[in-house]
């Protein structure tokens, strides 16, 4: 169970004071840590990092590719017709 603590003097010290109404510090167990962690976020490794930032960079570089064509391609359509 989650405990209140607070400096007194220098000393931790366990407080009476609930988990809402916390002044000081609040000490958690493991388990009650990983269950306040959202599991929407869950930690990354290096190596998932890295291949999330390619996809992302891949994705970028693919517009601006589809960007390029599409003004090269409409440029030398209009030329065309003149």
């Amino acid at each position: 169970m989650a405990q209140c603590v607070e400096f007194v003097g220098g000393v931790l010290q366990q407080s009476a004071a609930d988990m809402a109404n916390c002044a000081g510090y609040l000490l958690l167990t493991p388990q009650e840590f990983s269950a306040t962690q959202s599991p929407f976020f869950v930690p990354l490794t290096m190596t998932d990092g890295a291949v999330i930032a390619g996809a992302i960079g891949l994705l970028w570089s693919l517009a601006w590719l589809l960007r390029y064509l599409g003004s090269y391609l409409s440029s030398f359509g209009s030329t065309q017709g003149d």
